[in-house]
């Protein structure tokens, strides 16, 4: 047998040593690797990030049912930078809880009629066409750049977040005027029916409207794709529109939201899954603290918070948020290509 020095024995020690901790530190995602081929981690696996994760899903529980949200745009960049796992394990695993919450949320609006299932319909087959697309491409996308792209779109929608409250006003007050001697006859909650699965005999309104399905339709498209590029539910997109195109009531408008992002959150998370983009270990936690902090928003703090402050202030922050996401993967490729050459 060949003698070797101590010296190298030391060093191939090492470097196993080495090895072994760069594996392990890539399985719980703390180097920000892009992960496309790995199986779904077990809950015991990340320990250490689980109190983390949860108070995640508390925050941006809470934050998105005070500004009507999902929370996927706090909930993301929050798990990349402090629990510190992976791009693309957040956005997967954000999608997946987007899916359970506005499950729970929609089956609500169903009990009480208020749905308009037509422009359901119309958004969930152009979310379902994109949102393949969207994950898909989410999978095959730098981690950096992906950070990147997710700090745009959180500065581009913050201003959609108090616009819808002044959609709601002005539609508000439009309908106060023209529904003043029918509000004397009509409750509301007649009113919210008529959307959902009784049909209006002898009103326009029931008849199939070419145009607004349209329209639906590409709404449902975009919210589809970004919904399974970023992990996000896409509400700030499609509440505004609906807004915007229907007269449904407010809580009518959430309630179609809501039940038009399923299937597309369905198709992105089946496309996540498969690209192993999905962690029960962060998933569990982040839905039990989603739960926990959306309770605690709607039933203790928003009776009491003033919404238009809050709502401006949740823009403020979202944009706040996206600038330091896309300072920070600015430096992170400049450092990348400065490092190539």
């Amino acid at each position: 047998m060949a003698h070797v020095a101590p010296g190298r024995l030391c060093a191939r020690h090492l470097a196993r040593r080495l090895r072994g901790r760069f594996a392990a530190e890539q399985l719980l995602g703390r180097r920000r690797l892009p992960l496309k081929r790995q199986l779904c981690r077990r809950t015991e696996s990340l320990p250490p990030a689980a109190g983390r994760t949860a108070a995640t899903g508390v925050t941006a529980g809470c934050l998105g049912s005070l500004v009507g949200l999902g929370g996927g745009f706090v909930a993301v960049p929050m798990m990349t930078s402090w629990v510190g796992i992976s791009q693309h394990l957040a956005t997967g695993s954000s999608l997946a809880v987007v899916l359970m919450t506005g499950a729970s949320g929609a089956f609500g609006y169903m009990q009480h009629g208020q749905i308009d299932y037509e422009v359901a319909l119309a958004i969930a087959l152009g979310g379902m066409i994109f949102a393949r697309a969207g994950a898909k491409l989410m999978a095959s996308t730098d981690a950096t750049r992906l950070k990147l792209y997710m700090g745009t779109l959180q500065v581009a929608v913050s201003p959609l977040i108090p616009l819808k409250s002044y959609v709601y006003k002005a539609r508000h007050d439009a309908g106060d005027k023209k529904t003043s001697e029918a509000a004397n006859e009509t409750s509301e909650e007649t009113t919210l029916v008529r959307y959902g699965t009784i049909d209006n005999l002898g009103d326009d309104e029931s008849s199939f409207d070419l145009q607004r399905f349209l329209k639906m339709f590409a709404v449902g498209s975009v919210a589809g794709f970004l919904s399974g590029m970023f992990g996000v539910g896409g509400g700030a997109l499609t509440v505004p529109a609906i807004a915007l195109s229907t007269d449904l009531p407010q809580h009518a408008v959430v309630g179609t939201s809501l039940l038009a992002m399923l299937p597309p959150a369905v198709i992105g998370t089946a496309v996540n899954l498969s690209n192993g983009n999905i962690s029960l270990a962060v998933a569990a936690p982040l839905a039990v603290g989603s739960f926990v902090g959306g309770s605690i928003g709607s039933i203790c703090l928003a009776p009491v918070l003033p919404e238009a402050a809050l709502q401006m202030l949740f823009s403020v922050l979202m944009a706040s948020l996206g600038t330091r996401t896309i300072l920070v993967a600015r430096r992170a490729l400049a450092a990348a290509a400065k490092a190539s050459k």
